[in-house]
């Protein structure tokens, strides 16, 4: 039997200065087949075993502060697994990606959180000038078990 598993959602509005260790919040969901991805918590939970690819990307503008720093994760189940920064990026904006493929089991839960962060800091949300997407999180089921 096939499973459709995917999402796609992105964060409506800019995200300035979170707290270590929070989790990214992606609001809008514009794909959500299967339903596992939770745009109220951020959340993703598998609905079934399988192997998974899940993507992070980020946009964050330029920083009059040197010392500012963000790091990010793909985190599942607590443990972080995928690794992003936003260190020291000045005079542009900056974008940044981590993707990974992973095992879960039915149940296991995947986030993007906040690790060490330093300074004042943004990740963009939705432009609707342009209409862009600037921060988003996004997972597919390659193949169940």
């Amino acid at each position: 039997k096939s499973h459709d598993v995917a999402f796609y959602a992105y964060m409506s509005n800019d995200l300035t200065n979170p707290a270590q260790g929070s989790t990214i919040i992606f609001d809008v969901a514009k794909t959500n087949d299967g339903g596992a991805y939770d745009p109220i918590h951020g959340v993703f939970q598998a609905p079934i075993n399988g192997s998974y690819h899940f993507q992070f990307i980020g946009a964050s503008p330029d920083d009059s502060d040197p010392g500012h720093i963000m790091h990010v994760f793909i985190a599942k189940n607590g443990m972080r697994e995928a690794y992003a920064f936003f260190d020291h990026n000045t005079n542009h904006w900056v974008q940044n990606t981590a993707a990974i493929v992973i095992h879960l089991v039915k149940g296991d839960r995947v986030w993007v959180e906040v690790g060490e962060i330093a300074g004042n800091h943004m990740l963009g949300g939705y432009r609707a000038v342009d209409s862009a997407t600037h921060t988003h999180f996004s997972g597919f089921l390659i193949h169940s078990d």
